[in-house]
């Protein structure tokens, strides 16, 4: 282990106490880091609890130790209630807005919330009773998604329950187009979103292919569907198909 005396509190130290230096014979100063340090306290203040002069980096510095600096600051009662830096106007009793358990809290934290709770699981089980992060009021909340993709999402036993039901009821046959296979949709004619009462209601459900159901969105939007909604729909895909089928009649007798 390579070793040097500090030339400042002669104590022979390991060579990693002193900084590195290109200008000297073997690349370190002849002082050792800590002395080094203790050189750069450039301001002498007093003590305020125990008197003693000392040096420091800082002028505004107060006490020479953390030592005096909490004992002077327990002396003076400067951490207490309005001397204290995180003073918030004192405390305030209340009962948890979940199990009614009383409780107290600082006013400044009180008054930053709506709602207030003994723990965390107060909070949770309160939160889900009143749905405050589900739906829209979820931070995740998808807009563009429509209320046969929530469901689907959700797959819950009564949910899929009823998907199986709307495709039995329509023979697995898109309603619009007659297409069978992959991609149909179990669609909510009263949406689900506000329709509470018809959620798991079969007859409140139809069976589209994809492109229809994705085209009856964009022309409605997602959430608050009405079965009026579906009805014009469906009433204008159907003038549609017999006016393409009338075309297609026309062409064929001129050939």
């Amino acid at each position: 282990m390579k070793v040097k005396f500090c030339k400042k509190c002669g104590i022979e130290k390991d060579i990693n106490d002193f900084s590195k230096q290109k200008e000297m014979k073997d690349g370190y100063r002849n002082s050792c880091k800590k002395c080094e340090y203790e050189r750069s306290k450039k301001h002498i203040n007093t003590c305020l609890y125990c008197g003693e002069k000392f040096n420091t980096h800082k002028k505004t510095q107060k006490c020479c130790s953390r030592y005096c600096e909490g004992k002077y600051r327990e002396e003076n009662g400067l951490r207490k209630k309005e001397k204290h830096w995180n003073w918030q106007g004192g405390k305030v009793e209340y009962h948890c807005d979940y199990c009614r358990k009383k409780i107290t809290q600082k006013i400044g934290q009180f008054s930053n919330y709506k709602y207030h709770y003994c723990s965390r699981k107060c909070n949770g089980k309160h939160a889900e009773q009143l749905g405050r992060f589900l739906g829209e009021n979820s931070h995740s909340y998808n807009p563009n998604l429509s209320d046969e993709d929530r469901v689907r999402r959700r797959k819950t036993p009564e949910s899929k329950k009823w998907t199986k039901e709307v495709y039995e009821k329509d023979n697995y046959t898109c309603v619009i187009c007659g297409y069978r296979g992959k991609g149909l949709v179990a669609h909510h004619l009263d949406g689900y979103n506000w329709c509470k009462g018809k959620r798991t209601d079969v007859n409140n459900g139809v069976t589209l292919c994809s492109n229809h159901h994705d085209e009856f969105h964009k022309e409605y939007g997602y959430g608050d569907n009405t079965k009026e909604q579906f009805d014009l729909f469906l009433d204008f895909k159907r003038k549609e198909s017999s006016s393409n089928e009338k075309i297609s009649i026309n062409l064929q007798s001129c050939r």
